[in-house]
């Protein structure tokens, strides 16, 4: 199927074609968070395809750059987040990548979507809380408060107020708790089991890992250190 990724206030629009590789030149006249839409029909859940560019000034971009490439911190022993690190492992690894995560062994844990989802690709979430939103931009991951003071920053403010990344205090656990505990009911996707015959028993998205309460609270403590 053919996606058309556009950005309306920055006048940036590019089909996305399967099996061709599009590139796309944009330019912000002023640091800001510039919202878009999927504008050619794709099927289920298109209308749930949104997308942001974040314009940062260049010692913003820099920090941010840097924050993204520092190497993997583990969560300290005996908290919340290190029993989700071995849950992120048994239960999310095979199809998305942390980097720098290793196994109890030491041994690096690479993600093979490739294996598993039939597009061969899942979202990496090596700094899964330095965004403003999860699943396709369907979902914001601040609360709406959080989401204002970022959306509404004077461009002289929002590198250091993006820069901070979600933290517990704004982030939207509801909304991320419910595509947790069952990501198709929340968002239409071809995962059901009459749908793997016709994949080769690839899915399409994000399954329902039918995750219990404890597991998804282990996950959230995890992914809150992802930034």
């Amino acid at each position: 199927m053919i996606h058309s990724w556009w950005i309306p206030r920055l006048n940036g629009k590019r089909d996305m074609v399967p099996g061709r590789v599009h590139t796309n030149k944009i330019e912000a006249d002023e640091p800001g968070i510039y919202a878009g839409q999927c504008t050619e029909f794709c099927g289920l859940s298109h209308a749930n395809m949104r997308m942001e560019v974040i314009a940062l000034e260049a010692d913003d971009f820099e920090a941010w750059k840097a924050n993204q490439i520092e190497p993997y911190q583990a969560p300290a022993a005996g908290t919340l987040a290190a029993t989700g690190e071995a849950t992120y492992i048994a239960q999310c690894a095979s199809c998305h990548q942390v980097d720098g995560l290793e196994d109890a062994d030491g041994a690096p844990v690479i993600s093979r979507p490739d294996l598993r989802v039939y597009s061969g690709a899942a979202p990496n979430l090596t700094n899964f809380m330095t965004r403003n939103t999860f699943a396709g931009a369907s979902w914001d991951l601040l609360t709406s408060e959080c989401r204002a003071d970022v959306w509404e920053a004077p461009p002289g403010e929002l590198g250091e107020r993006y820069l901070e990344g979600v933290t517990e205090e704004c982030l939207n656990s509801v909304e991320l708790r419910e595509w947790l505990r069952n990501a198709p009911a929340k968002k239409p996707m071809y995962t059901d089991a009459e749908k793997l015959d016709e994949t080769d028993g690839l899915v399409r998205g994000m399954p329902n890992l039918a995750l219990s309460e404890d597991q998804i609270d282990e996950l959230v403590a995890y992914l809150l250190e992802r930034k």
